[in-house]
């Protein structure tokens, strides 16, 4: 099983996950990861495959929240993205939503803001209408069928 440790520090080296990680699982693999923050803010972070689903469990349960050169760890299941590099299960749009609406938009909601009566009246049109000058573009018009 794949175990995801986050918010480790930039300096950390693969052996110091080892001396963390060597004592709960002797065949542990560790995959350390540097993003330089080109896109965004630096990050650094490793995935760990345990040799049983029974140890990495454990791992996950006493190495969540611990002090790492002063950065609590943030240790959870590792959970593969899916195609076009989406977090969201295969088939979630065809899913059927049970729930209440998870939006709250005013639009949504009914409540968006009226218009006052008298922007949408004819002589506030025809107002508008006479500020309006086209000019030039009747003989670049024709006419289709």
């Amino acid at each position: 099983m794949d175990v995801y440790v986050g918010n480790i520090p930039d300096t950390i080296k693969v052996i110091d996950l080892e001396r963390l990680l060597r004592p709960l699982d002797r065949q542990v693999q560790i995959r350390l990861h540097h993003h330089n923050g080109k896109q965004g803010p630096a990050a650094c972070y490793c995935v760990c495959t345990f040799s049983t689903e029974r140890l990495a469990r454990k791992a996950i349960k006493k190495l969540d929240g611990y002090l790492l050169f002063g950065r609590a760890l943030s240790v959870r299941e590792f959970l593969y993205r899916s195609y076009s590099n989406e977090r969201r299960a295969l088939g979630w749009r065809n899913r059927p939503w049970d729930g209440v609406e998870r939006r709250s938009g005013e639009r949504r909601m009914g409540t968006a803001l009226a218009a006052p009566d008298d922007w949408f009246s004819e002589p506030a049109i025809e107002a508008a209408a006479e500020d309006i000058v086209i000019e030039g573009y009747r003989e670049f018009a024709t006419k289709t069928t």
